[in-house]
């Protein structure tokens, strides 16, 4: 299953499928457009992820400096 990312509930990032080299980018673009839409604290749920490596730490990362350019504390479940 290819990775998709979706606001659920209020200021919930859901994260879910496989993250590869072929969709990183793409994700990360949605994730961002929904980071930007959360008020001030956030969630980025992991529980429907299918695996993780190297590249998913390198997006939630990219996430994580995202949220605090706009003083968003998010936090990873």
């Amino acid at each position: 299953m290819n990775a998709t990312v979706e606001l659920n509930g209020r200021d919930v990032l859901l994260l879910k499928g496989r993250v590869t080299v072929s969709n990183v980018m793409a994700v990360r673009k949605t994730g961002d457009s929904i980071i930007d839409k959360m008020v001030s604290k956030g969630v980025i749920d992991l529980s429907e992820l299918e695996s993780a490596n190297a590249i998913t730490l390198s997006l939630l990362l990219a996430w994580l400096r995202a949220g605090m350019r706009k003083n968003n504390s998010l936090d990873i479940r």
